[in-house]
C-alpha cells in the first residue's frame, strides 16, 4: 500500500491511499483462484469542507468473481457541529449482487477528544436467491438511524 498525507498552508489538505493485495490459492477446488484486489481512496479538504471518496475491485479468490465497490461524501464542519453526506455503490457479477446506500450524519465535538453523532442511512440491496432449485430475484431496503460515540487519546 501507499498512503500520502498532506496539508498546506492555504487551508487545502490531500489524503490518497492505494493498495494492491494478492494471495495464492493453493487448494484444488476449481471454484477458488488466487486473490486480487485493488482499492484506492482521496480525500480532499479546504477550509470547513472535506470530499471524499474509495473504490475496491477484486475477484474475491473466485473464478468469475468480479467485486466493485465505490462511495463517494461531503462533510462540513464550521464549528464543533458537523454535516456529513455520503453515496455509495457496490457490484457482485458473481453473486449477482447489487447495492446502493445513501447516508446523512451531524456529529458535534467537544475538546477534540469527544465526539457524539447521528444519522440516518438508507440501503437497497438486489441479491437472487435460490428457492428449492428456483432463483428469484429479491430486492430489500431499509432505513436505519445510528448513533455513534468517538473518544480520542
Amino acid at each position: 500500500g501507499v498512503s500520502l498525507d498532506r496539508k498546506f498552508d492555504n487551508g487545502f489538505s490531500v489524503e490518497a491511499t492505494g493498495t494492491y493485495a494478492i494471495a495464492s490459492e493453493d487448494q484444488s477446488n476449481a471454484a477458488f483462484k488466487d486473490l486480487r484486489a485493488l482499492g484506492l481512496g482521496l480525500e480532499l479538504g479546504y477550509d470547513d469542507f472535506t470530499l471524499g471518496g474509495s473504490y475496491l475491485n477484486s475477484n474475491n479468490a473466485t473464478v468469475g468473481g468480479n467485486y466493485t465497490a465505490w462511495d463517494t461524501g461531503l462533510t462540513w464542519k464550521p464549528s464543533q457541529l458537523g454535516f456529513t453526506l455520503g453515496y455509495g455503490q457496490a457490484k457482485d457479477k458473481n453473486i449477482g449482487l447489487k447495492s446502493n446506500q445513501a447516508l446523512f450524519g451531524v456529529s458535534y465535538d467537544w475538546n477534540d477528544n469527544y465526539r457524539l453523532g447521528t444519522g440516518v442511512q438508507y440501503i437497497e440491496r438486489e441479491l437472487p436467491v435460490n428457492m428449492g432449485g428456483i432463483v428469484t430475484p429479491t430486492k430489500d431496503k431499509a432505513t436505519s438511524i445510528f448513533v455513534e460515540g468517538r473518544v480520542t487519546f
